[in-house]
């Protein structure tokens, strides 16, 4: 998909599956339904001539976070779930940044 414009979503929900859930597959299943939702981010992308494109995001508080890419013209849609939490994390002691990802 090179030279295209895409949408991109990022959700993130502060729940942790294995308290609200029966599985993980569950809550990614149900992600996108849960009342506590919140929309972190939106923006559009263009992608390169590799057909690559990148978002920077930076999270304001922990959570399971997905990023949803969209193509507007196709109505293709792919996601990826990732956390940021603030034990474990590259940022400090109490940062909830996660190091960079290459999707």
């Amino acid at each position: 998909m090179a030279g295209s414009m895409l949408e991109y979503t990022m959700y993130r929900l502060r729940d942790y599956w294995w308290w609200e859930y029966s599985s993980e597959n569950d809550f990614r299943r149900y992600f996108k339904q849960n009342e506590r939702l919140i929309v972190a981010e939106q923006g559009h992308l263009a992608t390169d001539g590799d057909g690559l494109a990148q978002v920077q995001y930076l999270p304001e508080d922990y959570g399971e976070i997905v990023l949803e890419v969209r193509d507007p013209e196709g109505g293709h849609s792919a996601a990826y779930f990732f956390r940021s939490y603030w034990w474990g994390g590259e940022g400090g002691a109490q940062s909830s940044t996660p190091g960079g990802r290459s999707l």
